[in-house]
């Protein structure tokens, strides 16, 4: 009975993560947001996680928390 339960949960694991839709977005080269099949009348909402810094010579970079 525990194998069964657990390939049934396997299999609607594996069904949910089929039928996802995800929502492409990408950042153009101009400091702006693009994000594709979006909808008329939705709202979009972006949250900033991580600050980048990168040294002088742009051989390395970090992400740090946003803290705002």
């Amino acid at each position: 009975m525990k194998l069964l339960k657990k390939l049934t949960s396997l299999l609607a694991t594996f069904i949910v993560s089929l039928f996802m839709v995800a929502t492409p977005v990408m950042a153009a080269g101009d400091n702006s947001i693009t994000v594709n099949e979006a909808k008329k009348g939705e709202t979009y909402n972006i949250y900033k996680m991580l600050d980048l810094k990168v040294n002088a010579d742009k051989t390395a970079y970090s992400y740090t928390i946003n803290v705002n």
